[in-house]
């Protein structure tokens, strides 16, 4: 005789469940869309990443050389640089898709701010020509995270490296590069900064542009489906009713 006892019903475990066409259904299935739609943004991004930073590199290492700057530092930065791009080549080429790629954007944005923030430390600590593509390696893996965790450590990250540039002893950071030279890798500097930062920006414009399309749909659907089970009950009860309704004119 089979004595096992049966398993019970959980009802709080159901009622736990959200509902397919359910609010909770559709906001986590949103925020899913959205987090890999952003994640692509990012991998995009790091796919581009090596050839968009060797134009900048090719232009500052031409700046260093023509400016007579010391030439062991001059050769440590483009050898980080070098180093740097081949890096970046290796790690886009095995780019996977999500959740894949969110590890390798996080790991590859860590790799190349401790690369800049180093050929910042070779040409002048913070005051270095090279600093603004620093603040463009943490605004676009950021607006590919949103509010998560790796953009709050890229941000400290960031923080960390420009405080040890502030405090580092001139013995370090070397002299300035002379004046000229100086203005014009600084100007190299901010003009790829800011294009990098307008034309990612506006990229990510069009990736929010297909989250609300996205977010239409989802809302499409939810209403069908919530007028489909408004006419399943309507449905029932016309018939509920018309069962009672036989027996009582019967009667």
């Amino acid at each position: 005789m089979n004595t096992a006892t049966p398993p019970k019903y959980d009802e709080a475990a159901r009622t736990r469940e959200p509902k397919p066409g359910s609010p909770q259904r559709i906001e986590d299935r949103y925020v899913a869309e959205r987090d890999t739609l952003l994640v692509q943004f990012g991998a995009r991004w790091l796919l581009r990443k090596p050839w968009i930073l060797l134009v900048h590199k090719v232009l500052t290492a031409a700046v260093l050389v023509l400016s007579g700057y010391d030439a062991t530092r001059t050769q440590l930065c483009i050898a980080l640089w070098v180093g740097t791009f081949v890096l970046d080549l290796v790690e886009s080429r095995k780019m996977k898709p999500p959740p894949g790629a969110e590890l390798r954007i996080a790991v590859g944005t860590s790799v190349g701010m401790l690369a800049s923030g180093f050929g910042c430390a070779l040409t002048g600590g913070i005051a270095s020509p090279l600093l603004p593509p620093l603040l463009v390696a943490v605004v676009i893996p950021a607006a590919a995270f949103g509010n998560r965790t790796p953009t709050y450590v890229r941000l400290a990250e960031l923080v960390l490296l420009t405080t040890t540039l502030a405090v580092l002893p001139e013995s370090i950071v070397g002299p300035w590069l002379p004046r000229g030279y100086f203005e014009l890798a600084y100007s190299i500097s901010m003009v790829f900064a800011g294009t990098v930062a307008v034309t990612q920006l506006v990229a990510l414009t069009e990736v929010y542009a297909e989250v609300a399309v996205l977010m239409g749909r989802m809302r499409d659907e939810a209403l069908a489906m919530h007028e489909s089970r408004a006419r399943s009950i309507e449905s029932v009860g016309a018939r509920v009713a018309h069962e009672i309704k036989n027996p009582l004119a019967a009667i």
